[in-house]
């Protein structure tokens, strides 16, 4: 959940959330966000907006890592982008980034493009493709002999989704 407060060009913004993905290794992420942006182009056919804000991140995962901390001040930047291709196709581009300042090799960035094309006034088909990053991903177990080893998961994970978008 994501509130924006428009100061003309310029806006604050405040928000919340949650992430449960346990094939990453994340049992849960909370994150609450606050910062300022700018929109250089904010129409029906076209939207490029950044921002720059400050989080605050309580991250339970599935494997606990040794001497991790599980919550952590952070700061997030986010360039959104949007712009209608034809009167019934749409692209828009999302990237966010999280950088953990407690230890900064613990990057996060979550890429979003997707493509939405309308089969009526109120449905369309939309798809999206998503790259998830995390240069110090969970921990996982592995069975060696009679133990236990944790090592790390993939840094990289990305989905295809194609949804049925209503708009009322």
């Amino acid at each position: 959940a994501r509130y924006d407060r428009s100061l003309g060009p310029a806006f604050l913004f405040g928000g919340a959330g949650w992430t449960r993905n346990p094939f990453a290794g994340i049992d849960h992420r909370y994150a609450l966000v606050a910062g300022v942006g700018r929109a250089w182009s904010d129409t029906e056919e076209s939207r490029f907006k950044a921002d720059v804000g400050v989080t605050y991140t309580i991250q339970e995962d599935v494997v606990e890592a040794p001497d991790a901390n599980d919550s952590f001040l952070g700061g997030r930047a986010t360039v959104d982008f949007f712009c209608t291709l034809t009167p019934t196709t749409d692209f828009g581009s999302l990237l966010v980034v999280d950088e953990n300042f407690d230890d900064t090799d613990d990057m996060r960035a979550d890429w979003t493009n997707s493509i939405a094309v309308a089969m009526s006034e109120s449905l369309a088909l939309k798809a999206s493709y998503q790259l998830l990053f995390d240069n110090l991903p969970a921990l996982t177990g592995v069975p060696l002999g009679a133990d236990e080893v944790l090592v790390p998961l993939e840094k990289t994970d990305s989905s295809f989704t194609i949804a049925v978008v209503v708009d009322f």
